[in-house]
């Protein structure tokens, strides 16, 4: 299968020991041209590591938030003629050329609209979010899912939550496919963040964003 229409977006934030093992597989399988790593304001040298491996990296001069770096990213696959979007998170563990085959094959054969990516979880998670969808960063879509979105979706922590919503309303169910990402993993706040305190608080804002987007998605629709 030709990945010649498939451009990568890694958004990323002072992920720069970690951002290697997201671009190294991804080399295996996609150009150069269609791996977009989009720098939100990073304050280490996430920016320079990934241009050594001369893959395309956007900057925003500050933080403006995942889900603008997204739609950074999704503009220069609009501008490069994709006609799917891969987004993958830029601190991701155990990435292989398998799972993004995973993640972008039923979008490139029309089998499916959107795939989200479920992360190596227990038995019991796997199994709630494989019918109920996850608010996982490791998805893959046609432009029109993207193109759906109004400037609002893409505040803060809301961007997940958004596109969950929007298939919802869109009654792309049954094109929503959820894929399993064995032995593929992330680094937790807990590890991002200096104290318990902080990360919790970061979870809880990640999370209570993620709750009133849907809120006001359902209110508003």
């Amino acid at each position: 299968m030709s990945y010649e229409y498939v451009t990568l977006v890694i958004p990323a934030y002072n992920e720069a020991t970690r951002i290697n093992e997201v671009i190294n597989p991804a080399l295996s399988i996609l150009s150069l041209e269609n791996i977009v790593v989009v720098d939100d304001g990073s304050s280490d040298s996430t920016a320079d590591i990934a241009s050594s491996y001369g893959v395309t990296v956007l900057r925003h001069p500050t933080n403006l938030g995942k889900g603008e770096a997204m739609h950074t990213g999704y503009e220069r696959a609009k501008e490069l003629g994709s006609s799917v979007v891969l987004f993958l998170d830029a601190d991701l563990h155990g990435l292989s050329s398998n799972h993004i085959d995973k993640l972008v094959s039923p979008v490139l054969s029309g089998e499916a609209l959107m795939t989200i990516g479920i992360l190596e979880r227990t038995l019991l998670q796997r199994k709630i979010l494989a019918k109920w969808g996850a608010l996982s960063g490791q998805r893959a879509m046609t432009l029109e899912i993207w193109e759906k979105l109004k400037p609002s979706d893409r505040h803060g922590f809301n961007v997940e939550a958004a596109l969950n919503s929007v298939a919802r309303h869109q009654d792309w169910h049954s094109q929503i496919e959820r894929v399993e990402l064995r032995h593929l993993t992330h680094t937790g706040k807990r590890e991002k963040e200096p104290t318990l305190r902080k990360a919790g608080l970061a979870y809880a804002k990640t999370y209570g964003s993620a709750l009133l987007t849907y809120c006001r998605l359902e209110v508003t629709k």
